[in-house]
């Protein structure tokens, strides 16, 4: 998990970095460029969110073997 955590710090990293650029652009390409950082953003959003319902997916399937399959 901390792998994944330090993978989604570098995406935001990058992201950050493009939003530095785009101040640097001149003013008409400047609404393009805004708008591609927030589909970025939107899209390593959805990759953090599905990461996470994966992962709460996974310890509910391995809670539901440990316990729900035990004889009395």
């Amino acid at each position: 998990m901390n792998d994944d955590a330090e993978t989604l710090r570098a995406c935001l990293d990058k992201l950050v970095e493009l939003v530095e650029l785009a101040e640097q652009i001149p003013s008409k390409d400047l609404a393009r460029i805004e708008n591609a950082v927030q589909v970025v953003s939107r899209a390593i959003q959805a990759v953090a969110d599905a990461q996470q319902a994966s992962e709460e997916a996974k310890l509910r399937v391995d809670e539901a073997s440990q316990g729900g399959c035990q004889k009395p």
